[in-house]
């Protein structure tokens, strides 16, 4: 099967999973009660894939710089973290595309991961035949067209959006405008502010894989991103 409209892209919620892990294969996470700020420095990085490409390395610099004018010794701890985020993700051509979630409607593949279990439960197998793959298949893509005249009408669908959701999309959408009208006024004092204001929007999911990666939290997929 081949769908020539796909693009490939990242989740946000996986790219701050693997970005507090890597924190903790450093053993960053032991400092977080006496250093409070090194996890604001891990969530701004990951902020970075909010960003449009071409400002992902000019962001890493502002986070460099800020550490380091802040704490010697927070930089010092946080320098290979960074350079984990530069190496690995923004100078990776695959990965870094991947990473960039930019005016991106969607930033989490919730949606990819639902459909899945969604059409494996209509199918009732692992591994099921061309048949009954179709057959599961036209019944979900018939319950979407349903959606999506419900809405077209005015309706509500029977699967809504969390109201917090709704709420960092339009966020989103502010600070990208307001992105693209400052960035060439000052840009390094934008992108501090950008990755400061977009962090704290999914500060709730991210605090939540600091809780798991240390063993106090449960797994929430649906999370607020």
């Amino acid at each position: 099967m081949s769908i020539n409209a796909a693009q490939l892209q990242g989740c946000l919620w996986h790219l701050c999973r693997a970005f507090v892990r890597k924190a903790k294969t450093l053993h960053l996470l032991r400092y977080r009660n006496d250093l409070p700020t090194l996890l604001n420095y891990v969530r701004k990085a990951t902020a970075i894939s909010l960003l449009p490409r071409q400002f992902f390395a000019p962001a890493l610099e502002v986070l460099r710089a800020a550490v380091l004018q802040e704490d010697r010794l927070l930089a010092y701890l946080l320098r290979p973290f960074f350079e984990y985020v530069e190496t690995r993700w923004i100078n990776n051509r695959y990965r870094s595309n991947w990473m960039s979630l930019f005016n991106a409607d969607i930033r989490t593949n919730n949606a990819c991961e639902t459909t899945n279990r969604m059409l494996r439960r209509k199918t009732g197998a692992y591994r099921p035949n061309v048949f009954l793959f179709i057959q599961s298949w036209a019944t979900l893509e018939n319950n979407a067209s349903l959606d999506c005249e419900l809405l077209g009408g005015g309706g509500d669908s029977r699967r809504t959006r969390r109201w917090q959701s709704v709420y960092t999309d339009r966020q989103l959408k502010a600070l990208c405008r307001d992105l693209e009208l400052d960035i060439f006024h000052d840009q390094n004092v934008t992108l501090s502010g950008f990755l400061s204001r977009a962090s704290h929007l999914f500060h709730g999911a991210f605090n939540e894989h600091v809780m798991d990666a240390i063993g106090r939290g449960v797994r929430n997929a649906n999370a607020v991103l």
